[in-house]
């Protein structure tokens, strides 16, 4: 009757794993669609939005692993935790997060077949982690307005000329250009931010 505990707890783990994968990728697609029509104070507030809706996505994928580990210790011989006699769902939560996060503090120890379903769980933590913050420099870059993405083309009497960023500012600070409307006739010397993408 043991391998009847470990096959459900295989099926316990593939549950919560495809329930986080698909909550992450519909998740981040429903982010990366909306954000752009966020339109509340700076372009920078998007960058909050985004970083609320990824801590939310971890926050129930922790949960899902969590209901995870209530359904293994419902199965007879699926295992414990030790140094968790009798769990509550918020003791679940915590040891879910820990292993999701890969912390590990070590006061809690999974034993039995439960362990498959805890090594899962931190191999796909990582992996939802390094997914989210690879979207979260992604949201950055498009909203935060990087000086280091962007070149700067100062328009003058010698025709354009390539500068960086720095340079730009510091020509601005000595008054060396002015900004204004390049293109126009009458117009100042200008400075064009034009992004390297």
């Amino acid at each position: 009757m043991h391998w009847h505990a470990q096959l459900a707890v295989v099926l316990i783990t593939i549950c919560a794993i495809v329930a986080s994968v698909l909550l992450h990728y519909e998740g981040l697609t429903l982010l990366q669609r909306n954000l752009g029509h966020v339109h509340m104070g700076p372009r920078r507030m998007r960058v909050l939005f985004g970083i609320i809706g990824v801590l939310l996505m971890h926050a129930i994928e922790i949960m899902f692993f969590a209901l995870g580990y209530a359904a293994v210790h419902a199965v007879t011989d699926g295992g414990a935790i030790h140094g968790m006699p009798h769990p509550e769902f918020l003791d679940l939560m915590y040891f879910s997060a820990i292993t999701y996060t890969t912390v590990g503090y070590g006061d809690l120890v999974p034993i039995g077949p439960l362990r498959f379903i805890a090594a899962v769980e931190s191999l796909a933590g990582f992996v939802m982690v390094s997914w989210s913050a690879s979207f979260t420099y992604l949201v950055m870059e498009r909203f935060w307005g990087s000086w280091k993405r962007l070149w700067f083309s100062v328009v003058g009497r010698g025709g354009p000329h390539l500068r960086s960023p720095r340079r730009c500012v510091d020509a601005l600070a000595r008054g060396l250009i002015r900004a204004g409307r390049p293109g126009r006739s009458g117009s100042p010397a200008g400075i064009v931010a034009v992004n390297r993408l």
